[in-house]
């Protein structure tokens, strides 16, 4: 809720710079927004959400120096990613952990990945494919989740689909 504009974010850190007005939107809810209004509907019915007051601002939504947030993002990706697998890499063995119970066969036959994925982890599934086209021989294609065809006639026993979320809420 600005006071000339209205923004829409999966992260209110999108738009702190611009706000701290802030409204929640719940699961099924559809929203209408104009320059100076925002319509919530649930289940085809109009509801009201409470406009909750942001009690920080741009400089503690740390975006350490970057013009963007996401630029921050994209750029922490590598930092980020060996966070996630540190400890996992044995690097004696040449093997990664994932802590997945998927057995070698099935993953031998494993013709294609898709990756799905929305905002920034779209990007880092971008960075993904290239890496498993480049060593893992196996073609992989990144959707955006909210556009992903599940039932396109792939075989599901020689496609592996990865879900990458940043927030858990991954549509």
């Amino acid at each position: 809720h600005g006071e000339e504009a209205m923004f829409i974010g999966s992260d209110a850190t999108a738009f702190i710079e611009h706000t701290d007005q802030v409204t929640y939107l719940k699961s099924g809810d559809i929203a209408h927004l104009t320059a100076d209004n925002v319509t919530i509907y649930n289940d085809g019915e109009q509801v009201e959400r409470e406009i909750e007051t942001l009690e920080w601002d741009a400089d503690a939504a740390g975006k350490s120096g970057y013009e963007h947030y996401m630029l921050k993002e994209i750029h922490e990706q590598p930092r980020a990613l060996r966070k996630a697998i540190s400890g996992r890499i044995n690097d004696l063995a040449t093997t990664v952990d994932l802590d997945v119970e998927l057995p070698a066969e099935y993953l031998q036959s494993i013709e294609e990945i898709q990756i799905i994925a929305c905002g920034t982890s779209y990007h880092a599934g971008l960075y993904a494919k290239e890496l498993l086209e480049a060593h893992a021989g196996v073609r992989v294609t990144v959707h955006i989740a909210s556009e992903y065809d599940f039932d396109a006639g792939r075989d599901p026993w020689r496609t592996l689909v990865l879900g990458i979320t940043q927030s858990g809420e991954t549509a």
